[in-house]
């Protein structure tokens, strides 16, 4: 796996270069779905707590639409495409992490399927905060203004035949059965995979599996 400290203290030797007069730092942590997104920023804070940062992580997932809007709008089988989210809503809290003291962010339950707002405390004394999602540098229309508040960005890379076997792996998990999970990972994640590859605007790092 990409999480070991080689590729950690390849991202720390990024941050120590980065300006010291700044609030705090924001780093984004982009991939496809089953990338390891959240496994990766939760062993980077672990990694960075050893060195005596104060870091918190949030995840854009938090800002999913609610089933009942996508099913008004005829998303839901397509819910974790760039269209289901709130985009707009993303970029003002990136917006005010550069220059707010504490906030509230959201986050979201995959057990339950919906976002609960308020559940993560963004506190006025972090160094750095880790923001991961599918879509941190996609290049469209309003997302692509997310890259300019990136103090650091990191893709995780990884091949789409690995990338299906972690999402049947998941799925399955969630109860769902094999056909239910292949139809799934077929007809919406591998799309959202291929725009997050064929649609992301380049990376400061580019870590492989």
């Amino acid at each position: 796996m990409y999480q070991n400290e080689n590729n950690f203290n390849l991202i720390f030797k990024h941050l120590q270069k980065l300006p010291k007069n700044k609030k705090r730092h924001l780093i984004s942590i982009v991939g496809t779905p089953g990338s390891g997104k959240s496994t990766f920023s939760n062993e980077l804070l672990k990694y960075l707590a050893k060195k005596d940062y104060k870091c918190e992580v949030i995840a854009m997932d938090g800002f999913h639409l609610d089933n009942r809007i996508l099913e008004s709008k005829n998303l839901l089988s397509r819910k974790g495409s760039y269209e289901t989210f709130d985009i707009n809503g993303f970029l003002s809290l990136i917006k005010r992490l550069q220059k707010e003291g504490n906030i509230l962010a959201p986050l979201f339950n995959r057990e339950q399927d919906i976002s609960i707002a308020a559940a993560v405390e963004i506190k006025n004394d972090l160094d750095f905060i880790i923001i991961e999602g599918n879509y941190l540098l996609l290049n469209r229309p309003t997302w692509c203004k997310l890259k300019e508040y990136w103090d650091l960005s990191i893709m995780l890379d990884v091949d789409i035949k690995e990338i299906e076997k972690r999402l049947l792996k998941r799925w399955l998990y969630y109860g769902y059965t094999k056909d239910e999970a292949l139809k799934k990972i077929k007809s919406n994640d591998i799309l959202n995979s291929k725009e997050i590859i064929e649609n992301s605007l380049k990376a400061d790092i580019v870590i492989k599996n």
